[in-house]
């Protein structure tokens, strides 16, 4: 991958019932508006959280998760 972004590349292939092959191939482009990806951009939740009792609900709707 290029500084700053690229390209990822997956495919699947799948036999029918009838042996026939079917390939399908995804490309997921990876990078940040303005070409260059930095810590910056990354929006991280509070640093520190308090968990209470012993099966605590650790969804990240409650701890909270970055956004980009």
């Amino acid at each position: 991958m290029a500084a700053g972004g690229g390209y990822i590349r997956r495919t699947w292939t799948i036999e029918d019932p009838y042996w026939n092959i079917q390939k399908c191939t995804q490309t997921i482009y990876i990078g940040s508006p303005g070409g260059v990806f930095k810590e910056s951009n990354i929006h991280w939740p509070k640093k520190e959280i308090t968990l209470v009792g012993c099966d605590p609900n650790t969804d990240p709707s409650v701890t909270g998760e970055p956004t980009l």
